[in-house]
């Protein structure tokens, strides 16, 4: 049935016949859904989507806006692999938007795929190194980036309906089906332009890594892993971020309630030194280097599930005024877009944008600085702040610790 890809998608732009993004499907509807699942795609997907077959996917746990949007895209044949062609056209032509609604939310509410490894060790660490970090000498980014730290998917919500990003969960699928996919598009027999340019200069060989590496996944930290990455945050973390990520020196930014995936990349990109700011060099580059990928992950997931930052009015109301107001609508006149446009309306972040609410004023006024004389390296934000004064970044900054 549904050939779930994989490496990622951007998300069909969906009002397709009606169908919004999010919908709950009614009562009927996740009921009709649920008798397709169990009498027509357990057929090939097996009971709960825990296909057993390569030649099927895995759909248990699966990104439900995911698995809605490869649904409609193969119901009006946009997606036209051969397997898709082959499979699925048949399939889906006679589903409504309601049904396909809610096949989606019944696969994702489903226990998650199972991790299962088949392949060597050394054939697992190769792929894990190329999910984790990419292939720089061929400009291959890291899987992770989009998919999660541990593969498990993300659903960035969208700004407006038009603008709609999920990442499948690929952790626990076949491995040999991962590897068919990354082939077709590969070889542009699926249309994915994204993913064709990162996957194209993939060899055989690390195809079958990465594949086997994210089969052999469960997409969860155990408790383990979870335990170790707890004490770290307690013993050394705290020293300088606080009791329970609540920093109270603005050298160091408070982490409670911060995105948990832009944490992973944040730490995982102190450890590659990528992130090269004078404060990253001094401060991280040291710590970060001896964190493992476990580690990183439980530690991300330890202060995002903290209380969030505390909401602490320091500057002069005018001023929080003024920031308030670029904060949520931007400087139209310089081409600044609303901060809020992609940190959300309460500056809670998602995602990989971070948390800006109740952040330290003093520690985001000079990340704003270091990414405007181009120290940080971050091009879609520095060609945002590039045109802000000075007062503009300590409005904007002082706005945000109020909040």
């Amino acid at each position: 049935m549904i050939r779930i890809f994989a490496v990622f998608t951007a998300v069909t732009t969906i009002l397709y016949s009606g169908l919004s993004w999010g919908d709950e499907p009614t009562a009927e509807a996740k009921k009709a859904a649920a008798k397709v699942a169990i009498e027509l795609c357990s057929s090939c997907h097996g009971p709960g989507g825990q296909s057993v077959s390569p030649q099927f996917p895995r759909l248990n746990g699966q990104q439900q806006l995911y698995l809605a949007a490869q649904l409609l895209a193969l119901k009006s044949k946009t997606r036209a692999d051969p397997e898709a062609h082959d499979f699925m056209w048949g399939m889906v032509r006679s589903l409504d938007d309601s049904t396909i609604n809610g096949l989606a939310e019944y696969y994702a509410r489903q226990p998650p795929m199972h991790g299962i490894t088949k392949g060597s060790p050394a054939l697992i660490e190769k792929g894990s190194a190329l999910f984790q970090n990419g292939v720089p000498s061929k400009n291959i980014r890291a899987c992770a980036e989009c998919h999660g730290d541990n593969a498990e998917g993300q659903d960035i919500s969208p700004r407006t309906i038009e603008d709609q990003s999920v990442f499948p969960r690929l952790a626990g699928q076949h491995a040999d089906y991962l590897v068919r996919q990354i082939s077709v598009i590969q070889n542009q027999q699926r249309d994915a332009p994204v993913m064709h340019g990162i996957v194209r200069q993939l060899s055989d060989d690390e195809k079958k890594a990465l594949a086997v590496y994210l089969e052999s996944l469960s997409g969860e930290l155990t408790a383990e892993q979870k335990k170790a990455a707890a004490k770290v945050a307690i013993e050394l973390c705290s020293s300088c971020h606080g009791p329970a990520g609540q920093s109270v020196a603005p050298q160091f930014p408070r982490l409670a309630g911060q995105q948990q995936p832009y944490l992973a990349a944040q730490l995982r990109a102190l450890k590659s030194k990528t992130r090269a700011d004078p404060e990253a060099h001094d401060f991280m580059w040291g710590i970060a280097g001896k964190l493992d990928d476990s580690t990183i992950n439980g530690l991300a997931e330890y202060y995002s599930k903290l209380p969030p930052m505390h909401s602490t009015t320091k500057g002069p109301a005018a001023l929080i005024e003024q920031g308030g107001e670029l904060f949520k609508n931007g400087i139209p006149s310089k081409n600044i877009p609303a901060c809020a446009s992609c940190h959300g309306e309460n500056a809670q972040g998602s995602s990989q944008f971070p948390r800006l609410a109740g952040q330290q004023s003093v520690y985001l006024a000079r990340q704003l600085t270091v990414i405007q004389d181009s120290l940080r390296k971050s091009p879609v934000m520095h060609g945002i702040v590039q045109n802000l004064s000075e007062t503009e970044m300590k409005a904007v900054a002082a706005y945000l610790e109020s909040l």
